[in-house]
């Protein structure tokens, strides 16, 4: 069981939140003590200027930020957040088991409208997401919001009034996709190696598909060493076009995409290469090995084994 150290400014908070939040603040300290990345916490590691510290939920509105002193302290500070939005960085689970949300933004140009394939790779080797089929599919574009510079205003792109139809409430969503997964480690013998990508990352295919081993994780409470995951997101539009980078190839160098992923099995000779193939991953060798119709998450999901 942790020990918590509390700031000046924590109990000041705690004072004054109302006394729903109180009761469940009350509550989830005594799970933060026993497991800090219990399921219902929601625990997440901060960014940016907050780099270094964690945070826990109240509800939707408030949070409580927190950091490790050491294996058995942690300290904790209440703030009231409106938004947050982190697309980077590494989140981390204990315990062998991981529950994450993941949520993201896609545009298809208002021309290449719908869009007609989302697939979603975890990055274990078990879990992945397509529904339907290109044929049948017709999904809506999904978009935020664009902050006025000056006043910190949010403006929805989504809009009854917009100018193109790929931005209309029509053909527009102003909600990210999201999913959610359970992600499990049984230990080091259970993944592809240790990681041997840059900075303990998954490298060769067989760490890409089913993850790999981190031996110098320093593992929240104590411990060394942590599975490591990197899911990823395919979107294809009407056209063929889809998100990731596929530079063409000799066989193909005069087809005009450039480096843009698109589905050419419509074209004649060699230039009928599909690049938006949404296998698990591409080839090892030959044209295959150039493409990449993905976006990674720009961290690691990391989870350490019970």
């Amino acid at each position: 069981m942790m020990e918590l150290v509390y700031s000046d400014e924590f109990l000041r908070s705690a004072k004054v939140i109302p006394s729903p939040q109180q009761r469940k603040l009350a509550r989830l300290l005594d799970v933060l003590r026993e497991h800090p990345f219990h399921p219902s916490l929601h625990t997440k590691h901060l960014s940016g200027p907050l780099l270094g510290l964690l945070s826990f939920r109240i509800t939707r509105d408030w949070r409580v930020m927190f950091q490790f002193m050491n294996p058995k302290t942690s300290t904790s500070s209440a703030s009231r957040i409106a938004e947050t939005c982190i697309g980077e960085g590494d989140v981390v689970g204990i315990g062998g088991l991981f529950p994450v949300d993941m949520k993201f933004f896609y545009e298809a140009d208002t021309n290449r409208m719908p869009v007609r394939r989302i697939r979603v790779e975890w990055g274990d080797n078990k879990g992945s997401y397509e529904t339907g089929t290109p044929e049948t599919n017709s999904f809506p574009n999904r978009r935020g919001s664009v902050r006025d510079q000056a006043t910190g205003a949010l403006t929805p792109i989504c809009s009854a009034t917009a100018t193109t139809f790929g931005e209309s409430t029509d053909a527009c969503v102003g909600k990210p996709f999201s999913m959610s997964y359970e992600y499990t480690c049984a230990g080091r013998n259970s993944m592809a190696g240790d990681c041997t990508g840059p900075n303990q990352t998954p490298g060769n295919a067989a760490q890409k598909k089913g993850g790999c081993w981190d031996p110098t994780f320093a593992r929240p409470g104590g411990g060394t060493g942590a599975c490591v995951f990197v899911p990823r997101v395919h979107v294809k539009d009407n056209w063929g076009f889809c998100n990731g980078r596929c530079p063409n190839v000799q066989s193909y160098r005069d087809r005009a995409d450039g480096e843009r992923c698109f589905d050419g099995t419509e074209l004649a000779g060699a230039n009928n290469v599909d690049e938006c193939d949404a296998s698990p991953y591409p080839a090892s060798s030959g044209a295959g090995a150039n493409l990449n119709p993905w976006t990674y998450f720009q961290g690691r999901v990391i989870v350490g084994p019970p």
